[in-house]
């Protein structure tokens, strides 16, 4: 017979497992748990990423405007990201840096806090470039951040310019902003 401290402390391990053992979720169970603003860091992973709109002849100019451009992309580099659930329409706000798109997230049947998630939207870039975005990326939220893979496509124009950029291969890693 276990002495009577111990049984008290037990007590409430064993209500703790029957909630875990029933399956009980509570992170499951809001949507808006993944609410909150992240450092968000993107990259294309594979050389697979496909750019039009500049000359291909090796011109240092074009090749600089390119890197610029790219520099640009909602999805490269560090961003500040804010995610939002909209409870009546069962999707989410999202704005990265500050500019808002309309985003849905759906989770796994396995895990709930796998999430598809899904946007088309506009972005400005800091130079003035304008992209009409598509964004599908395939998140797991650890309840301190989001990190998986993307694809990403985009129609732009800059400078005079327009054209496409392609990035189908691609990793996402965003932490909770304090």
């Amino acid at each position: 017979m276990p002495h009577p401290a111990l049984r008290s402390a037990l007590l409430p391990c064993a209500a703790l497992a029957a909630v875990f053992t029933a399956g009980c979720d509570p992170d499951c169970s809001s949507p808006g748990r993944v609410d909150g603003s992240y450092d968000t860091v993107a990259r294309s992973t594979k050389d697979t990423w496909q750019i039009s709109g500049f000359s291909t002849d090796g011109d240092v100019d074009e090749q600089l405007a390119q890197a610029e451009l790219l520099s640009q992309l909602p999805l490269n580099g560090q961003r500040a990201w804010a995610l939002k659930y909209v409870p009546g329409d069962d999707s989410y706000t999202l704005s990265i840096d500050e500019q808002r798109v309309i985003a849905k997230a759906t989770p796994s049947d396995d895990n709930c806090n796998q999430l598809a998630l899904r946007a088309d939207g506009s972005f400005e870039g800091e130079a003035g470039s304008l992209h009409e975005f598509s964004l599908e990326a395939d998140l797991l939220w650890t309840g301190d951040g989001l990190s998986g893979t993307f694809s990403y496509a985009d129609a732009w124009t800059w400078d005079g310019r327009s054209g496409e950029v392609r990035l189908p291969d691609g990793e996402l890693l965003a932490t909770l902003a304090d």
